[in-house]
């Protein structure tokens, strides 16, 4: 009995030392970070970094980070962050973010509020901490602009997967829940003659490939770059409209696209009708594309909902193959 007994003492004593050693490793790296992001220019700025959680967890709390990336110019801060997960299980983790944080860009600044904000992640600690997989959530969020917009979902999902190959691709799935608009938005909706209220789901489904794995170094270096998109599936309905899309592009390393997505898009006059309200198309523009849409929607028996094929080649758009759009976006991650 008392070798039993010393024997369970000694694991004891050893899984409390592992456990000590793992929550000094985690929050020393956790500084270490920091510390090397303000060697580089990097505004870095916490209160504190503490894990509680003993025997079988470590639960790892920042308090008031704040980040901010002077090549960018985004800055983040929030008055605490979260890293929660067992301690036999250190690469797999809950992370958990406040009901308020902040958001900086060069043109505006937004505020995300919402409850339960989460993320389960997997990574590869002996790859940079490369993402394995993914699912993000959260409810009733809301964002605001300090360019004064403010738009808002009952429910979040955002759910991303490491799929073997050549290039680092993942297959992602996004979910929003009874969207809001901005209210210039819906103004510009109401202007049209329509009845916005709001856009219940907006789904978006398919794989993305990157020249790069999103690790470490996509927060330290530089953002990994797409160079394939794969759209199975994306659906967003405002009202009376819809839109829905699939295709597949190729991205070249200055992020122009190549290839080709089907737009079926259902009472696309009223549609045109918002684009010229806003701006985004002048009236010759308008003119030119709802010509060729009637023409489509003839040949698709009159309908109120029309396939278009929108072409991206050699930087420029195309609607149809035939309507000129003009330069192609570049597909950037900064």
């Amino acid at each position: 009995m008392k070798y039993l007994l010393a024997a369970i003492l000694a694991a004891a004593c050893a899984w409390g030392g592992y456990w000590v050693w793992g929550a000094h490793a985690t929050e020393g790296a956790i500084r270490d970070w920091l510390e090397a992001r303000a060697a580089e220019g990097w505004v870095a700025n916490y209160d504190s970094v503490g894990t509680h959680g003993f025997p079988n967890r470590f639960d790892t709390t920042i308090a008031a980070p704040e980040l901010a990336d002077p090549e960018t110019g985004l800055a983040w801060s929030a008055p605490f962050l979260q890293f929660l997960s067992l301690s036999y299980k250190p690469h797999q983790m809950i992370v958990v973010w406040p009901e308020e944080q902040v958001l900086a860009t060069p043109l505006q600044t937004m505020t995300l509020a919402g409850s339960g904000l989460r993320a389960s992640l997997a990574v590869d600690p002996l790859s940079r901490m490369a993402l394995n997989r993914t699912t993000i959530e959260g409810q009733d969020l809301r964002l605001s602009s300090s360019l004064d917009w403010q738009a808002t979902a009952s429910a979040m999902q955002l759910a991303a997967r490491r799929v073997e190959g050549g290039m680092p691709s993942y297959d992602i799935a996004l979910s929003l829940s009874d969207v809001t608009p901005p209210a210039f938005l819906a103004r510009l909706a109401e202007r049209a003659g329509l009845d916005p209220g709001a856009m219940g789901v907006a789904e978006i489904e398919g794989t993305a490939a990157f020249d790069a794995a999103w690790d470490l170094d996509a927060l330290e270096e530089a953002r990994p770059q797409p160079r394939r998109i794969e759209l199975r599936r994306a659906r967003a309905g405002w009202g009376e409209l819809e839109l829905q899309a699939r295709g597949t592009l190729d991205i070249a390393a200055d992020g122009t696209p190549e290839g080709e997505m089907t737009i079926r898009a259902t009472n696309w006059k009223a549609m045109l009708q918002v684009a010229r309200a806003s701006g985004a198309l002048n009236s010759e523009m308008a003119g030119l594309i709802e010509g060729g849409l009637n023409l489509v929607a003839r040949m698709s028996g009159g309908k109120d909902a029309i396939d278009v094929p929108l072409a991206f080649s050699g930087g420029r758009m195309t609607l149809g193959g035939v309507i000129p759009l003009g330069a192609a976006p570049r597909i950037v991650l900064r």
